[in-house]
């Protein structure tokens, strides 16, 4: 099994941008183990600790933040570990999978319009600013 960061990792990470990214991937995990199981939301209320569904829904959005607690009774209620709640392995796929069904429809929406990429000297090719007077038109 993959680990979060190793140690290097960790170090070179500001401790606030760690946690927040290690919501995001509890958040994540329990959500899809949720699905697979097809339990509700309604169903992590007790383990969580909390006396409504939005609360529970609140917290895998990450309004709300996770105790050590909660997040060690809903890995036992969805009959996993906290480590594979852990594991980011699952999301960057899906990160992944998603970046590459994006530049997909980008490319269909270039060859739909007939969008071409500027090429040689033309001022947006080369970055330069088109310069027009007020009666002229691009």
């Amino acid at each position: 099994m993959r680990t979060l960061l190793s140690a290097d990792q960790a170090n070179q990470t500001p401790p606030d941008t760690l946690g927040e990214y290690t919501e995001r991937v509890l958040n994540y995990n329990v959500d899809a183990r949720r699905k697979q199981l097809k339990r509700t939301q309604k169903s992590l209320m007790q383990p969580m600790g909390v006396t409504s569904e939005g609360a529970v829904s609140q917290r895998l959005k990450g309004i709300t933040h996770w105790s050590l607690i909660s997040a060690v009774n809903v890995a036992q209620s969805l009959d996993t570990s906290i480590e594979k709640l852990l594991d980011d392995s699952a999301m960057k796929m899906e990160i992944e999978r998603q970046a590459v069904a994006l530049r997909v429809q980008l490319d269909q929406i270039n060859q739909m319009t007939g969008n071409k990429k500027a090429a040689g000297d033309t001022p947006v090719a080369s970055g330069e600013l088109l310069r027009l007077g007020l009666n002229q038109r691009p």
